[in-house]
């Protein structure tokens, strides 16, 4: 049997927000422009996308275990991690009862207060602590599981953070970041260049095609690295 590509993330790698993937929900299904699509037409192995929109680390980290018997000795799992700042508050036994808290969403009636929250827990080293925690726990999950593991970070500010921050314990490479310093001008023209393509106005790539482009062929020559 063919090992497969297992892709977790959020809205980015679901691809919300492309004409075919306009909102949430099974009537939604995950964008063929989004990155996990155009890394399926790269590879020859089935590409299956686990991704859900407004997904925080600690939610990637409980699909990953909760999907675990979908997976195969050999198979790889891609992580692309959302913000750090983003948290989740588990509120039951199904995978999607979760409350995904992202900062300056209004608060809605019934579901934990982010304002709350982030009084408490919100500062730099606490939130790279975490994401270490979930991260060094895909990573061990994976060893004993004999899966390859990669990851894809969303923001460059959270690189900088983990670099900053990074506790001892920590023994993963960093994570890859595949727009790395979209905000500079140079780094812009770099991956134009790259991509003989255009990405528009960067750091607003979303949903932007190149950028998706980018983050496939980055990933899939990280693979063929691994295979040689």
């Amino acid at each position: 049997m063919a090992s497969k590509i297992h892709t977790f993330g959020c809205s980015f790698t679901y691809g919300q927000g492309f004409p075919d993937s306009l909102g949430v929900g099974s009537e939604y299904p995950q964008s063929k422009y989004a990155w996990p699509s155009l890394l399926k037409e790269l590879v020859d192995q089935e590409v299956v996308n686990h991704s859900w929109c407004g997904a925080s680390g600690l939610y990637i980290l409980r699909a990953i275990y909760q999907k675990q018997s979908e997976f195969a000795q050999g198979d790889t799992i891609i992580v692309q991690w959302p913000f750090i700042t983003r948290w989740s508050v588990i509120t039951g036994e199904n995978l999607n009862d979760i409350f995904n808290m992202t900062p300056g969403t209004s608060h809605v009636p019934g579901t934990p207060d982010w304002e709350m929250y982030s009084t408490h827990f919100s500062n730099t080293r606490h939130e790279v602590e975490m994401f270490c925690m979930l991260s060094q726990s895909v990573s061990n999950f994976c060893k004993s599981n004999n899966l390859r593991y990669m990851q894809r970070i969303y923001s460059h500010l959270d690189l900088r953070d983990i670099r900053a921050y990074k506790p001892e314990w920590y023994n993963i490479k960093h994570p890859h970041i595949a727009l790395n310093s979209c905000l500079e001008d140079n780094h812009h023209r770099r991956l134009n260049k790259l991509l003989d393509a255009d990405i528009g106005h960067l750091p607003d790539y979303h949903l932007n095609e190149g950028a998706h482009k980018y983050w496939a062929l980055s990933i899939h020559n990280e693979l063929k690295r691994d295979d040689t």
